[in-house]
């Protein structure tokens, strides 16, 4: 069995946004946002 994972990170404006996706299509795929340190909530 062969598993696979391609993982992203990227900015979006005061957000920090990490994504990965997996095969085989029985793992999850993810997105999460992350506030900077910088920013108040």
């Amino acid at each position: 069995m062969k598993i696979s994972v391609g993982a992203k990170i990227e900015p979006l404006g005061a957000f920090i946004v990490f994504s990965s996706v997996g095969e085989p299509a029985e793992m999850p795929d993810s997105v999460s946002i992350i506030v900077s340190s910088g920013m108040r909530c």
